[in-house]
């Protein structure tokens, strides 16, 4: 498990069962990984992200980013950057040759703010939804 440490006091007010069961599967999972903000002995932020080792008709294996959260009160402080560099590292680390991380197409701050990191838009992902 990885962590990154700073200083503030700040604690999840939601999803502590939801962010306990993901470190839990992360934790032993060889293709997952669920690095955690810790500021002050209190979590502030995780990144979840995993390998995907594809069909095997491409060669080298995929990071792909799932979240990035830091609690309102922790950010502007760099931790978002610094938290997403680790993510980005510890998935090169385990092979990865390329990052993909999917973000909302209206999110300009999102867009931002991986752009600034290196990210490149490459991909446009369409979803259809179920009616009903």
């Amino acid at each position: 498990m990885y962590c990154l440490a700073a200083s503030a006091s700040v604690s999840f007010h939601w999803g502590r069962r939801n962010i306990t069961r993901m470190l839990e599967i992360a934790a032993w999972h060889e293709d997952e990984l669920c690095l955690v903000a810790v500021e002050d002995e209190r979590a502030v932020g995780f990144a979840s992200a995993r390998i995907d080792r594809g069909s095997g008709l491409l060669p080298g294996l995929l990071g792909q980013i799932e979240a990035l959260y830091i609690t309102p009160p922790a950010r502007t402080r760099g931790l978002s950057r610094r938290l997403a560099n680790a993510t980005i590292a510890a998935l090169h680390e385990r092979g990865a040759d390329v990052v993909h991380n999917l973000i909302c197409i209206d999110d300009d701050d999102a867009r931002s703010f991986w752009q600034a990191i290196g990210f490149a838009p490459d991909m446009v992902c369409l979803s259809l939804y179920r009616e009903g």
